[in-house]
């Protein structure tokens, strides 16, 4: 049975049956549209564009850290 929609709707689905208003998208059986052909769950870009973009600011503060911490070390040593 199918319990949610992408939009954040609820909605009872048989496995198979379409949901939404897509011809493409079916239920999978847990509540997620499920593109037939290729098997990607309806709504998951918003999720991966979360991930990316955490990553990025990661990487941007561990960058930051190395070069603080070399330029503390350059000025340490050329006193």
């Amino acid at each position: 049975m199918g319990l949610k929609t992408p939009w954040g709707g609820q909605f009872v689905a048989l496995e198979g049956t379409y949901c939404g208003t897509s011809d493409k998208h079916r239920c999978d059986g847990a509540g997620n549209c499920v593109e037939v052909k290729s098997r990607k769950v309806k709504g998951d870009d918003k999720s991966r564009d979360a991930l990316w973009w955490t990553l990025t600011i990661l990487a941007v503060v561990l960058l930051s850290l190395v070069f603080l911490f070399l330029y503390l070390l350059r000025k340490q040593l050329t006193r």
